[in-house]
């Protein structure tokens, strides 16, 4: 299953592999990275990058769990955890500075 397709416009979301592997491929290069519970990946958007992807990513074990992590889910736990030193995420209201997560 492929999860990240490019030249795709991106999705303002955060994936987290919890569980099993996936491939990063690249046009010319073939697979390029292998990434395994834990990892992350689509946060160029979060970082302000907004391009199309340039690499596939694909599931490659029989089983793997992914997360689809979207902005709003993320600004509540920065919301909640902001005492416990998580800046808040998203656009900054009035006479705050913007800041992010990562």
């Amino acid at each position: 299953s492929i999860i990240v397709h490019p030249g795709k416009a991106p999705k303002d979301v955060l994936f987290v592999l919890e569980q099993g592997a996936c491939a990063v491929e690249v046009a010319g290069h073939g697979q390029v990275e292998e990434l395994r519970g834990g990892c992350y990946f689509g946060d160029c958007p979060r970082l302000g990058v907004v391009m199309p992807p340039t690499a596939t990513i694909r599931i490659i074990t029989p089983v793997a769990l992914v997360l689809e992590i979207e902005p709003g889910v993320l600004n509540d736990v920065g919301k909640r955890h902001y005492g416990m030193g998580l800046p808040p995420l998203g656009k900054p209201s009035s006479g705050e500075e913007e800041t992010a997560l990562w």
